[in-house]
């Protein structure tokens, strides 16, 4: 295994998949991550994809539907992560602000944004201590592909040449 690891995230904060919109998008993103990874690894490097979901029925969907639907069977390159666990404040804030949004009194969704990429974050920054791993790149061109990943670095392991 390499030294180095790249590192893609999406964080999603629709809390279900009954409109068909979002349903596509997140089928859309699931695919992203799939051909990142891929390509990653084509090119020789060692890649983890991870996305934050609402829920395991949404995760369930991902893991029994589209992984399978698009042919990705090493499952341990993407880890699908829920809100569970989470404390229950920052789930209602999240839930006010998409009823905001479907009521049209608000149709941005920056407070699900920021807080959803923060909580993505801080998992992925817990699958990489720091007595073990380096994150020597967190910015988001670090890794090909124009995508607006909600994170992107590489992690090395330390003691590495």
């Amino acid at each position: 295994m390499n030294s180095k690891i790249f590192v893609i995230g999406m964080a999603k904060s629709s809390l279900s998949l009954k409109n068909a919109g979002v349903s596509k998008n997140l089928e859309l993103d699931v695919l992203r991550v799939i051909v990142c990874i891929q390509q990653l690894i084509m090119q020789g490097k060692s890649a983890i994809g991870y996305l934050l979901v609402y829920d395991e029925k949404i995760k369930n969907r991902i893991e029994n539907k589209w992984l399978i639907k698009y042919g990705f069977k090493n499952r341990e390159l993407i880890k699908i992560l829920t809100f569970s666990g989470l404390p229950n404040e920052i789930i209602e804030r999240i839930k006010s602000e998409k009823a905001n949004n479907a009521s049209f009194q608000n149709s941005v969704a920056d407070i699900s944004k920021k807080i959803t990429e923060k909580i993505l974050e801080e998992k992925i920054l817990l699958d990489f201590p720091d007595k073990e791993y380096k994150l020597i790149i967190a910015d988001k061109d670090a890794i090909t592909m124009d995508i607006n990943w909600d994170f992107k670095g590489i992690f090395e392991k330390k003691g590495s040449p």
